[in-house]
C-alpha cells in the first residue's frame, strides 16, 4: 500500500492528465447518444454549459470553505487572466465545431491534435531551448498514428482545413498560457473562472442565434447530458488543469494525444463500432510516440512545480 501511494504521488500529474483525457474522450459517446434521442449540436453545447456552470461553482465553494490558502491576497483583477482563457477556449470551441462541419469529425480531430507541436515551440522560445529531436520525433510518430487511427485516406486542401488550424492554434495558446496562470491563481480558481466564462459565452451566443429560444431537451437526452457534464466536463477539467500545473503545458499536451485513441476504443467498447487492423497499428504508433516524448523528458512528472492549488 505504501509503495502504491508513493507511486501515485510520484506520477500524480501523469495520472491526472491521463484520467482527464480518458474522461474527456467519452464526451463524443454521450453526444452521439444524445443525438440519437433527438438533441442537436447547439442543444448539446447549450445544456452542457447550463448544467456544468452550477457544478463548477459548487465545487469551488466547497474548496473555498476548506482551503486554508484562500486568503492569498488575490484581487478581482487577478482573476481576469482566467476569464480571458475561458474566452479563448470558447473561441477555439466554435472554431472546432465549424471545422467538424467543414471536414467531418475524423480529419478535424487529427488536425486539432497537432497542437502539442505549437506548445513545444512556444515552450522552447520561452525557455530559449529548442525541443529535443526525440520529442519532435515522438510527436510526429504519434500524429502519424492518429491518421491511421481515423483511417484517413483522402487528401484535404488548405482552404478546407483553415477552421481546424484556427482551432489547433487557439487550443495550443490556451494550454500554453494555462500553466503560468494556474501557478498564480491555483488550478481550482483557474478551472472555475475559465469554465464559467466559457459557459456564459456559449449560452449567450446560442440564445442570440436562437432569438432567446431555449433548445428542447427531448426524451432521455437529459441523462446523457448529465453524464457528459459530470463524467466528461466538470471532473476532468479540474484534473487536467492541475495536471498542467504539475507537468507543465508541454508535458500535459503531449500526453493528451492519446485522447483520440481513447475515443475510438470507447466507441468500439460502448457503441460496438468496428476496429480495423490499421486502427490498431495507429494506436500502437500513437502510444509509442507519446511514450518516446516522455522518455526524453527523463521524468515527466516534475514535482518542482508546486504552487498552491
Amino acid at each position: 500500500m505504501l509503495r502504491l501511494r508513493c507511486f501515485i504521488m510520484k506520477h500524480l500529474g501523469t495520472i491526472q492528465v491521463l484520467a482527464a483525457t480518458l474522461a474527456l474522450s467519452l464526451k463524443g459517446i454521450w453526444a452521439r447518444l444524445a443525438y440519437a434521442e433527438g438533441l442537436d449540436v447547439s442543444g448539446v453545447l447549450f445544456y452542457r454549459s447550463l448544467f456544468s456552470a452550477p457544478l463548477f461553482l459548487f465545487i469551488f465553494a466547497l474548496w473555498r470553505k476548506k482551503a486554508d490558502s484562500f486568503s492569498s491576497g488575490l484581487r478581482t483583477k487577478d482573476y481576469l487572466p482566467g476569464a480571458a482563457l475561458g474566452l479563448l477556449f470558447a473561441l477555439g470551441m466554435f472554431f472546432d465545431f465549424e471545422a467538424i462541419a467543414q471536414l467531418g469529425a475524423s480529419i478535424s480531430r487529427v488536425v486539432l491534435f497537432g497542437f502539442p507541436l505549437i506548445v513545444m515551440v512556444l515552450t522552447g522560445v520561452q525557455r530559449k531551448q529548442w525541443p529535443s529531436w526525440q520529442k519532435i520525433g515522438g510527436f510526429f510518430l504519434a500524429w502519424l498514428g492518429l491518421f491511421a487511427v481515423f483511417d484517413l485516406h483522402s487528401g484535404i486542401s488548405l482552404s478546407q482545413v483553415r477552421w481546424a488550424l484556427a482551432s489547433m492554434a487557439t487550443y495550443a495558446l490556451y494550454v500554453f498560457l494555462a500553466e503560468p496562470v494556474s501557478r498564480k491563481l491555483g488550478s481550482v480558481r483557474l478551472t472555475t473562472t475559465s469554465n464559467i466564462t466559457t459557459a456564459v459565452v456559449v449560452l449567450s451566443v446560442i440564445l442570440v442565434m436562437t432569438r432567446a429560444e431555449v433548445p428542447t431537451l427531448p426524451n432521455r437526452s437529459g441523462l446523457w447530458m448529465s453524464l457528459m457534464v459530470l463524467v466528461s466536463t466538470v471532473i476532468p477539467y479540474f484534473l487536467m488543469m492541475d495536471g498542467i500545473r504539475r507537468l507543465g503545458s508541454e508535458g500535459a499536451s503531449l500526453l493528451a494525444m492519446v485522447g483520440p485513441v481513447m475515443t475510438v476504443a470507447s466507441a468500439w467498447l460502448i457503441l460496438g463500432e468496428s476496429l480495423s487492423g490499421l486502427q490498431l497499428l495507429g494506436t500502437a504508433l500513437t502510444l509509442g510516440g507519446v511514450r518516446l516524448t516522455q522518455i526524453t523528458s527523463g521524468r515527466i512528472d516534475s514535482q518542482a512545480r508546486r504552487p498552491a492549488s
